[in-house]
């Protein structure tokens, strides 16, 4: 009688565990499997066009004005009661196309507008114009694409650059002092550029000479 109840038992138990394990994996294929999903990492797919720092220097362009004006599609425009140099890339102007220094926004509140004329090419590595769609990591109001300016970085322990020179009605100044150390690096600059486009007609002391003859006084 003992050997047929633990028989009896052992068979229960089995069965229990069976029917368990069965209803465990009918759990388990009742469960939605989402697809996989990999992400993988290629480089940029954004149509950009650059300007190199030789370019710059070969074409002689001082400011970014005028160096933004080599890239087609791009047209050098002047706007405000101050004349400030802008640009319009396809058609939008620098409302929709913003500008930036290494990343960083740079933005006029009153109208929106950044004289272009303000930052000489010393200093720059490279000039960086996405046009049409841009990259989401430019922010807002940049239907018409990007500008990012990229300054130079040093190479060497010790860098110093300068150059001076004279030019049509003016002058230019610039220096650029650096460091690098494994990877911590530094660097000041400084440029003036003094240009005079418009001289006067007539000059001024022809205008006092011919007063006085005519017994009249400015």
């Amino acid at each position: 009688m003992k050997k047929t109840l633990q028989f009896s038992f052992l068979i229960c138990m089995l069965l229990t565990s069976k029917y368990g394990y069965g209803q465990k994996m009918d759990s388990a294929k009742r469960v939605f499997q989402l697809g996989q999903i990999n992400i993988i990492g290629n480089s940029d797919s954004l149509k950009t066009n650059k300007i190199s720092a030789e370019k710059l220097q070969k074409y002689n362009r001082l400011d970014v004005a005028q160096a933004l004006n080599l890239l087609p599609g791009v047209t050098l425009t002047a706007v405000g009661p101050r004349n400030e140099s802008a640009v319009t890339i396809r058609g939008f102007d620098l409302r929709e196309v913003p500008v930036y220094l290494d990343g960083i926004p740079l933005y006029v509140p009153y109208d929106g507008y950044v004289d272009l004329a303000r930052f000489n090419t010393f200093n720059l590595s490279e000039i960086v114009v996405a046009k049409g769609y841009s990259s989401v990591l430019y922010g807002p109001n940049a239907e018409g694409g990007a500008i990012n300016l990229i300054s130079r970085k040093p190479l060497n322990p010790f860098e110093i650059n300068a150059t001076a020179g004279f030019l049509s009605g003016g002058y230019r100044l610039n220096t650029n002092i650096g460091s690098r150390i494994n990877k911590f690096y530094f660097e000041v600059a400084a440029s003036q550029l003094k240009r005079d486009f418009y001289p006067d007609l007539p000059p001024k002391n022809q205008t006092a000479e011919k007063s006085k003859k005519s017994g009249q006084y400015c």
